[in-house]
């Protein structure tokens, strides 16, 4: 233990201090007005593989700071490109949920303590679930909390609507086994316990890219398991396009439509369209033992437009 010694720097002190390390600055203006934007700690993270290997401090010959500018912009883009991609896999998830526990136990079924294993635990779920619905200023809630008795008790396909990723997905992995299998069975997903790794490092992800952390180059603090089925593909688990090959198999049965829709529902499976690279299509991808590769190398020619191909092996 030590105490932190390094002194506030300005943007100038800055800028020299990067020059001093090996970092080449093509333009100084545009790089005083870049630092200006964002923090040089935030982007410290993005030259941070570029320094030397015997060296903390200083940079590998070449490296310069519009370089990674663009790998910051890139970062920027598949953030946004990985939430859209999420937003389906949510929406449809809170809608299986919906349909077969309202369907078996009716408009308060997810309260009923007989559709989870452990009775604490879903109280508990139960709990956070009011406080969501209590924080909530959506219209629907506002007149069942003036119009009918309950509140904040309200009818599951309420409920879910309001509630997170994160709700969801803990409210699946507490569910009987039966309710597990249907809902999979229903998404055309794996094995219960192998969907639930999934749904939890979904949620991390989603957190990841709405609090505009740093997706690019980022291990996955929680890795999705891989389905028995796929084990001869097996690849680094805690990379994120290893997250949405397994979803975009599992879940996209038949090739995407070229009018959109489903076209953004895995993003890390989209390439720029022939029509001015405006819009964004999944690949058609051959045979599943070949998806794995199909997907990765989509994904790299996406990243690509932004980045230099020696790097998009990061995500």
């Amino acid at each position: 233990m030590r105490e932190y010694t390094k002194p506030y720097l300005t943007v100038e002190q800055q800028i020299s201090l990067l020059q001093e390390r090996g970092m080449l600055i093509e333009d100084p203006v545009a790089a005083r007005e870049a630092l200006s934007q964002v923090s040089y700690y935030r982007l410290s993270a993005y030259w941070y593989p570029f320094r030397k290997e015997d060296c903390s401090d200083q940079f590998k010959p070449g490296t310069s700071f519009s370089e990674v500018l663009r790998i910051y912009e890139f970062d920027r883009r598949l953030r946004l490109m990985v939430l859209d991609g999420i937003e389906g896999v949510e929406v449809r998830v809170r809608t299986c949920l919906i349909d077969v526990i309202g369907w078996l136990f009716g408009p308060f079924g997810h309260r009923d303590e007989e559709v989870a294993r452990d009775k604490t635990t879903h109280r508990d779920w139960l709990n956070r679930l009011d406080e969501e619905v209590g924080r909530s200023k959506e219209v629907f809630i506002s007149h069942f909390r003036s119009t009918c008795l309950g509140y904040p008790k309200i009818p599951i396909w309420m409920a879910l609507e309001v509630a997170s990723l994160g709700s969801l997905s803990k409210l699946f992995s507490n569910l009987v086994s039966d309710l597990q299998a249907r809902i999979c069975n229903k998404l055309s997903a794996p094995h219960p316990v192998v969907f639930g790794s999934w749904l939890h490092s979904l949620t991390y992800v989603r957190n990841i890219c709405a609090h505009h952390s740093r997706l690019w180059n980022r291990e996955l603090a929680v890795a999705p398991k891989w389905p028995a089925k796929e084990n001869q593909h097996r690849a680094p688990p805690k990379r994120i396009y290893t997250l949405y090959f397994l979803s975009y198999t599992n879940f996209c049965n038949k090739p995407p439509s070229r009018k959109g829709g489903t076209s953004k529902f895995v993003a890390s499976s989209v390439r720029p369209s022939r029509r001015g690279g405006k819009e964004w299509e999944c690949p058609r991808i051959g045979k599943r033992r070949d998806r794995l590769v199909g997907i990765r190398r989509s994904a790299r020619s996406c990243c690509s437009k932004w980045l230099e191909p020696a790097y998009t092996g990061a995500i």
